[in-house]
């Protein structure tokens, strides 16, 4: 395939942006952290930057569209199409983490505060599920209609954003106990999440091994054989949603990506 950038960019940015947002909410909650010498600033910093990041994916976003002055009716179809619950989860997610932040700053607690940051909690996981959903919902690539789709965005969107939440606190000066917490989040779910990948490289292998053109045609006949190519000819989908990379690639590809991303 050769996807857009902007797509990319996006996934990448706004999934940080969400597991920044997670995991400062729910420290916060657990243990209070102005309990643990967590000052209101380095809190608005941490959401300043989970706002930035979800920013930054939002406006990447727009790059992709063919006809930017219709970006409106990308909203519209929020009933039938992910990619419009995409669209309306974005915003929500960003307008709660800049309340959380600006919560903070002027002193309010309580339920009010709580109930914006669960908010934006929510709002941020449903986004990830919406952008993973996507993918999953296109039943003719096996590799991607699979639960296993949605849940690695979530995942490489939580271990992300603990690592970048772990890196924000250390350089606004916060506690090392509240750190060294972060950094223990970061590293264990980016162990789920590298398992969860490896199950998913899993079932890649095997989703089409069952599928012959027996089971495509219902004919039970030995005997069937191809004889007009139809639709299997060079044109968009062989072409863009088909990679010929031998086993042996496949699997270099595979380590590269344990490697690039997980270690």
């Amino acid at each position: 395939m050769r996807p857009e950038w902007s797509i990319i960019i996006l996934t990448v940015l706004a999934g940080v942006g969400q597991g920044i947002f997670f995991f400062l909410v729910g420290f916060d909650l657990v243990s209070p952290l102005a309990d643990r010498g967590v000052n209101p600033w380095q809190v608005a910093a941490a959401c300043a930057l989970a706002a930035a990041f979800g920013g930054a994916g939002a406006g990447a976003s727009f790059l992709h569209l063919h006809n930017k002055q219709r970006a409106a009716k990308a909203f519209a179809q929020w009933r039938f199409s992910w990619l419009s619950r995409e669209a309306l989860l974005l915003p929500v997610f960003l307008g709660a983490v800049v309340m959380y932040g600006g919560l903070t700053l002027i002193g309010v607690t309580g339920v009010v505060r709580t109930v914006v940051g669960v908010t934006g909690v929510a709002s941020g996981i449903a986004l990830s599920v919406a952008q993973g959903m996507i993918y999953a919902v296109v039943k003719s690539i096996r590799e991607w209609a699979t639960p296993y789709t949605p849940l690695n965005f979530v995942l490489l969107g939580l271990a992300t954003g603990a690592v970048a939440l772990g890196a924000t606190f250390q350089i606004v000066g916060a506690p090392s106990a509240v750190i060294l917490t972060t950094v223990r989040a970061a590293i264990g779910f980016t162990a789920v999440a590298f398992a969860v990948k490896a199950l998913t490289f899993r079932f890649n292998d095997t989703a089409w091994r069952s599928t012959s053109l027996r089971t495509a045609t219902g004919f039970r006949s030995d005997e069937i054989m191809l004889t007009d190519t139809g639709c299997s000819y060079a044109h968009y989908n062989t072409k863009e949603y088909f990679d010929a990379a031998a086993k042996k690639e496949i699997g270099a590809m595979r380590w590269g990506v344990a490697v690039a991303h997980f270690l």
